[in-house]
């Protein structure tokens, strides 16, 4: 069974564009998320009509161009930029975000291997180290969550198209992301080991730290 990546570009990036073109360890970010999909199969970047050109010029300069790109409209959602790239996908597709450029391809295949093994939703996940507190509206701390069951979620996400679609026809303004969606409808989600490099990466802000983890990979 074939499984595509999908990277959605939505009309919100234009405000930060640094976000998706900006260079970390000599490659931006959409860059890495599609090299690391194009590991599993074919990849499909769905952007706003904004940032069709400088998606364009990104993956030509990066080597990129088998990765096909669809048009998501004007002002295009991230909810609306998925429903463009399903119109011709196959039963499993994989969903990553360029706020996880350093996600390695290896994580990737491990949500691949889960959805084509029956699971229906698939997130890579970590356990949470930090201490977690509890905080009043007053400012006060009132306890502690126990972080046993605690989990930080990744990218890449891993679906049966049939689901992503049915998410997204029942995504709402308060819903974050189709994964949000999945929880508040009752959806199962399976979780995977995560990775330590796949951490969000907030730009410009992170860049000088996201590039010592590139270069860190490059000497080991």
């Amino acid at each position: 069974m074939r499984c595509y990546g999908i990277v959605p570009l939505p009309v919100s990036v234009v405000d930060n564009r640094a976000a998706a073109f900006e260079p970390v360890g000599g490659r931006a970010p959409l860059a890495h998320v599609v090299h690391t999909l194009s590991a599993t199969g074919p990849v499909v970047v769905a952007a706003a009509g904004p940032l069709v050109e400088e998606v364009r010029a990104c993956l030509a300069g990066n080597g990129l161009s088998a990765a096909e790109l669809v048009v998501a409209g004007a002002a295009a959602t991230r909810a609306e930029c998925l429903a463009a790239a399903l119109d011709d996908a196959p039963d499993q597709v994989l969903v990553h975000d360029i706020a996880h450029p350093l996600a390695p391809s290896g994580l990737a295949a491990r949500v691949v291997a889960a959805v084509r093994g029956g699971a229906d939703a698939v997130v890579p996940a970590v356990p949470v180290t930090d201490s977690v507190k509890v905080v009043d509206p007053n400012g006060t701390i009132t306890g502690a969550l126990d972080r046993e069951r605690l989990r930080a979620v990744q990218y890449p996400r891993g679906y049966t198209t049939a689901v992503l679609r049915a998410l997204l026809a029942d995504h709402t303004a308060e819903d974050g992301d189709e994964l949000a969606v999945a929880l508040r409808t009752g959806v199962p989600v399976t979780f995977v080991e995560g990775d330590p490099d796949a951490f969000r990466v907030r730009l410009p802000h992170d860049g000088a730290f996201a590039a010592a983890v590139i270069a860190g990979r490059r000497v080991s």
